[in-house]
């Protein structure tokens, strides 16, 4: 249980860190695509593991 909410805790970190870069600086256009691929593909991991816990949240106590 403490590592998914370790796991998450970082994603979340990362996700901000990645908006701050986002809208903060002045990026080339592929740059902010990236970025913004970057953020979908940890959000989508991050609420894979959030619906994974509260789905079945006796395999991980």
């Amino acid at each position: 249980m403490f590592s998914f909410l370790s796991l998450a805790a970082i994603l979340i970190t990362i996700i901000v860190f990645c908006l701050v870069f986002l809208f903060g600086n002045s990026y080339p256009q592929k740059t902010k695509h990236v970025l913004i691929g970057i953020i979908a593909i940890l959000l989508i991991i991050f609420l894979w593991i959030v619906l994974e816990i509260f789905i079945n949240p006796l395999k991980y106590v």
